[in-house]
């Protein structure tokens, strides 16, 4: 619904200002796979609402940033220094410490808000790794 509210007034912005041309894409193929770990996260993540406690689904999406740091030292060969690591590694503790797995909670439900943030993570990689060059709007579109 958001999406189909939102597309005309982008398309409106885009016409005025400055004008079609920003809307050339450069590269196809990585925009659209963008789009599709986009639409796949929040079709997981909006299937994991009515399944488990809202905070719980909340508190494990955001193990987002954790997956991006791991992905772009491993994927784009970032560094990350002790600083980076220890934040990783409290990040998960921490999601563990939410989630208790082996308790008689959600059980595998709960890996659907982990795919959504490993999706989203995937998302910001291939953002910054592919469309670069890419004018926002039609990342936005």
């Amino acid at each position: 619904m958001r999406s189909l509210i939102v597309l005309p007034i982008l398309g409106a912005i885009a016409f005025v200002w400055p004008g079609w041309r920003m809307l050339r894409v450069e590269r196809g193929k990585w925009v659209a796979f963008r789009s599709v770990l986009l639409v796949v996260n929040w079709l997981v993540y909006y299937t994991a609402l009515p399944l488990m406690p809202l905070p719980l689904v909340v508190a494990t999406l955001y193990t987002a940033p954790i997956f991006t740091t791991l992905f772009a030292a491993v994927l784009l060969g970032d560094p990350i220094g002790r600083a980076g690591w220890a934040g990783v590694l409290l990040g998960f503790a921490g999601v563990l410490l939410v989630i208790q797995p082996g308790s008689d909670g959600v059980g595998w439900v709960a890996l659907l808000p982990v795919a959504a943030a490993v999706l989203y993570a995937l998302n910001a990689i291939v953002t910054r790794a592919k469309c670069r060059e890419e004018h926002p709007m039609v990342l936005a579109l």
